[in-house]
């Protein structure tokens, strides 16, 4: 098969031999022939790479190292504990390939943007769609689509909020996907163009962009989905990551063998490393004491104490992209001057190069898949949007910014939801009312607030045969919901007639949320609202 063979693609040969003279028909069998027999070989063996391409794998037990090879236009699997090459999948696609990766924490299910045929800022076609991987079918399952060409470059998964963040270029922005739904849910603009890659802290609430050309980087209000403040770097910056604690952000100079250091709590560069060659990606080791930086030169390793070099590692080829997995290990995708990519393994506590894995040409983007959890069923049948969800109202703390999915609850006094997953019921106000500590000017009032008002207030006058004072004119609002959660406490309970009481047994009043009767254990002062829908109701009779 040639390189730019398409398995999407199929070619369908319709033979009106009733309308043929036998010599036609002879001639047209005769040059059809080899194309039809080609493909009738039920004795001959697959080719080693049909196998790894097309066979589905057997039960997977173990993680996975995803390398996004360029040059091939396919990702490797690996077999960290083998340090072998398992399996290539290819991304189907001709002229543009994915330069990045992310992986669900399933195990199951990976991320692929498609970015286009061209470096960045450089011209070319421009991708328009992020594809979805079944690891274990290994195939391209679907994909998200933008409306244009973006260029999507840098995809990052956000345990916090649950959702997929991914760099899109040509819009100065990066859009955010929900993985359960395989739905783009909106953008968050980083105001300058050339966003090209991603770091968010490890509490979902900051985004940090390296903004190649401009050489800037963009600080992000993920919950709120917008820009903060751009920082300035140099002429050009490359990669970005953050450091475990969350206190540094580090991105690298490419006009200087330098690293820039980005204070979080003042968002500005407050230190330079310098480095032994011009830098790239970087990577923190697990216990959060030293920094991997690729250079020019090597891997630097640098002490986080004193912010020095200590220790510079061989590797062959130009590396690109680190990637420090759970078990310690960091994975360094390089590019050598020949041949196919490497993926160096690094024992970052004896900042040592322990092996050398081959992967394919133009190594780059690394991501690590999981074993498949038990909670994830039958991989075989299960899509992303299928799992089970967990409550997230379990998982959150009083005042954080949470992004909830549901359906409107009406009650004779409040508006509650129903949270996806979730038994108990979340009491709606929005930001700016007498009842709330979050400011009005922290109210998205777009389309999306004004339709879901629209669904929840709207009513039908009373009839004589129907003298209701206030007729929904829509039913429950199916809705994606993002605001400040908050919550009476830990130890409550719930009586059969459904009051509340502390854990000291005494009932609860002021500090519990509803009018006249507080029936809520949390409440959502809402921001923004990122979809709704809702089916109109018949008017009451006459």
């Amino acid at each position: 098969m040639g390189a730019n063979f398409n398995p999407r693609l199929r070619i369908s040969i319709v033979l009106p031999y009733a309308m043929l003279t036998r010599t036609a028909l002879l001639l047209t069998f005769a040059l059809a022939a080899p194309l039809l027999f080609a493909h009738m070989r039920p004795h001959a063996a697959p080719t080693a790479q049909e196998q790894t391409q097309q066979t589905p794998a057997p039960a997977r037990t173990t993680p996975l190292l995803i390398v996004v090879n360029q040059g091939d236009r396919n990702i490797s699997l690996i077999d960290p504990a083998s340090q072998n090459q398992i399996a290539t999948i290819s991304e189907d696609v001709t002229d543009v390939h994915a330069h990045e990766a992310a992986a669900l924490p399933d195990g199951r299910f990976a991320y692929l943007p498609i970015y286009g045929s061209s470096g960045v800022g450089q011209p070319g076609i421009d991708g328009s769609e992020m594809l979805i991987v079944d690891l274990d079918q290994r195939k391209i399952t679907g994909a998200v689509k933008f409306e244009t060409g973006v260029r999507p470059h840098c995809v990052v998964y956000d345990p916090v909020s649950k959702l997929l963040y991914v760099t899109t270029e040509l819009t100065n922005s990066v859009t955010v996907v929900d993985p359960q739904s395989q739905k783009i849910l909106g953008t968050i603009p980083t105001t300058v163009p050339q966003s090209h890659m991603l770091a968010i802290s490890h509490d979902g609430k900051r985004g940090y962009t390296a903004n190649v050309k401009p050489g800037t980087v963009t600080v992000l209000d993920m919950p709120a989905r917008k820009s903060i403040v751009v920082i300035p770097i140099s002429a050009a910056t490359q990669r970005i990551s953050i450091s475990n604690d969350d206190k540094w952000v580090f991105t690298s100079d490419q006009t200087k063998p330098q690293l820039a250091v980005i204070d979080t709590g003042a968002d500005k560069v407050t230190k330079w490393i310098p480095l032994p060659g011009i830098g790239y990606g970087t990577a923190s080791a697990l216990d959060g004491k030293l920094l991997l930086v690729c250079t020019k030169a090597g891997v630097a390793v640098v002490d986080l104490a004193s912010f020095s070099v200590v220790r510079t590692l061989k590797v062959e080829g130009d590396p690109q992209e680190i990637l420090v997995a759970p078990t310690g290990d960091a994975y360094v995708s390089s590019w050598p001057a020949r041949g196919p990519g490497k993926i160096s393994v690094i024992d970052p506590t004896a900042t040592k190069v322990t092996a050398i894995i081959t992967a394919g040409s133009g190594a780059d983007g690394l991501a690590w898949a999981p074993a498949p959890s038990a909670a994830a069923g039958d991989a075989t049948q299960k899509a992303p949007h299928a799992e089970s969800q967990s409550c997230l109202l379990n998982e959150a703390h009083d005042g954080t910014t949470v992004t909830l999915k549901g359906r409107t609850v009406e009650g004779p006094h409040d508006l509650g939801f129903a949270v996806d997953g979730c038994s108990e019921d979340v009491l709606l106000t929005y930001a700016g009312d007498s009842d709330s500590s979050v400011p009005l000017d922290r109210l998205h009032q777009d389309k999306n607030l004004k339709r879901f008002k629209k669904f929840t207030e709207s009513t039908y006058p009373g009839t004589k045969t129907h003298p209701c004072g206030q007729c929904a004119t829509y039913g429950p609002t199916e809705a994606t919901l993002v605001g400040q959660l908050e919550m009476i406490g830990k130890g409550v309970t719930r009586d059969k007639n459904g009051i509340l009481f502390d854990a000291q047994g005494k009932r609860i009043w002021k500090q519990g949320f509803g009018h006249p009767v507080p029936l809520y254990m949390y409440r959502l002062v809402v921001t923004s609202v990122e979809s709704a829908t809702a089916q109109k109701l018949p008017p009451p009779e006459m």
